[in-house]
């Protein structure tokens, strides 16, 4: 099986990521590495042994439709699961900076994939997942 993960790099998409590729599936991650230890999480997926050649990453916000729709319809075989993790991960974030973290409901934004639901959603529908 063929699976895109959406903030894969994070607590719980590392976590799914491992345990998929140590089934055999094939997984791509997608994280724009925006929250401390992701990196981590990032460099012990691609460090798993021969789990690790299952892996890859692609270092893109989730609300750049562009480049979401651009990883969907890739070459070769299409995604059988999309899991969408990726997403604000502290409450404190949404409180000192609000229209920040609203904003990705409307416009992409330069950091913290947070609230974006919508623009994943609209790169699965373009192209037909």
């Amino acid at each position: 099986m063929k699976v895109l993960v959406t903030g894969g790099a994070g607590f719980i998409g590392c976590n799914l990521t491992r345990a998929l590729a140590s089934l055999g599936h094939r997984v791509m991650v997608v994280d724009n590495l925006s929250r401390s230890g992701s990196e981590r999480n990032l460099r012990a997926l691609v460090e798993q042994g021969s789990a690790a050649e299952l892996v890859t990453f692609r270092s893109v916000d989730v609300r750049d439709s562009a480049s979401m729709a651009a990883i969907l319809v890739e070459p070769g075989d299409p995604y059988d699961a999309v899991v969408h993790l990726a997403g604000q991960t502290t409450v404190t974030e949404s409180v000192t900076d609000p229209l920040y973290a609203a904003s990705a409901w409307t416009a992409p934004q330069p950091a913290t994939s947070c609230l974006s639901t919508p623009t994943a959603s609209r790169s699965r529908s373009r192209c037909g997942i």
